[in-house]
């Protein structure tokens, strides 16, 4: 039997013309942002329907690539850090802001013992854990695929988990409970409760949706000014199929109605990538391909996401404390 020719690979011109087809049918995907509140925002809800829609959005992540997104780049973030440790003098640590002008007060961050101060790493060693910050951190789930993949690893991280929602912090606890490694606080991503350049790795997931674009520039440069060597922001992007597509999925499956509510709200308050690239764009962060510039990427299921990968920290100086 004849091989089969190999198929010719399209004309620049015919290339040319697909692209700007895709483009326009992208473009036309894309409506107008409608900023309706979100019933997972409205702490007055029953605490039951709190714990089933987060229960819905740890099974959304899951199925849907939230938490790979995440976990994909903690990996290559992981591998990078294996020569940079061994490096990595003693006496460095983190600190809890504790002033008056802190969005957080210093009951609410205290540990058992009373402590306004939170250290997770009172010194580090040779080969020092890596310090890593959840924003909005939820139900935790990240945190937790976080750490159970750096212990299949053999690295050691320890993670604060920061949100501002009471209720979803009592459901956190109750999932996370007393994991090693993991602390859950209550804090204001528009004004982090942290000393500059606290952690190494700030991670932020489906939470910019939430925030209008003032206060997503407000969040990233808070994770700007407390990261040593980068920072991930995850989110859905805003698509009229995807809102189709989540309408029709929350009525099919069974889930609670906060998500049922809150799923299709989410996409359409969501951002558009070209809106995603300008804030990094307004802290002077140019989106590029370089090392050195911040990184827009698309995933499956309507995920995008800013990475930052910041020079390699100095070590050997500790954090600047407020």
């Amino acid at each position: 039997m004849a091989d089969t020719p190999p198929v010719p690979p399209l004309a620049p011109a015919a290339r040319t013309l697909l692209q700007s087809i895709l483009a326009q049918i992208q473009q036309i995907d894309v409506p107008p942002r409608f900023n309706t509140p979100e019933l997972i925002d409205d702490d007055t809800q029953p605490y039951a329907d709190f714990r089933a829609s987060m229960t819905d959005v740890q099974r959304a992540n899951r199925f849907l690539g939230g938490t790979r997104v995440v976990t994909r780049q903690m990996q290559r973030w992981f591998d990078s850090e294996k020569q940079l440790r061994d490096f990595a003098p003693s006496g460095d640590q983190y600190t809890v802001k504790n002033s008056a002008e802190s969005a957080v007060g210093s009951a609410l961050l205290a540990d058992d013992a009373g402590a306004s101060s939170v250290q997770l790493i009172a010194a580090r060693p040779l080969h020092c854990p890596i310090t890593i910050l959840d924003i909005a951190t939820g139900s935790g789930d990240l945190p937790t695929a976080i750490s159970e993949m750096a212990d299949r690893r053999g690295i050691a991280v320890r993670i604060v988990g920061l949100d501002f929602s009471e209720p979803i912090l009592r459901f956190a606890r109750e999932e996370v409970g007393g994991q090693q490694g993991i602390r859950l606080l209550r804090g204001d991503a528009f004004r982090l409760p942290f000393a500059d350049g606290s952690f190494d790795y700030v991670l932020c997931s489906l939470a910019f949706h939430h925030f209008d674009f003032d206060e997503c520039v407000t969040a990233l440069k808070e994770m700007e000014r407390v990261s040593r060597r980068g920072w991930i922001v995850n989110d859905v992007r805003r698509a009229w199929s995807a809102w189709w597509l989540i309408r029709i999925i929350t009525r099919v499956i069974g889930v609670n109605r906060l998500t049922r509510h809150d799923a299709p709200a989410s996409v359409r308050r969501a951002y558009s990538l070209a809106e995603f690239a300008a804030m990094p764009a307004v802290l002077g962060l140019q989106v590029g391909e370089r090392v050195e510039e911040v990184r827009l990427r698309r995933s499956l299921f309507y995920r995008m996401a800013l990475i930052r990968n910041k020079p390699t920290a100095d070590y050997s100086r500790p954090p600047s404390f407020p």
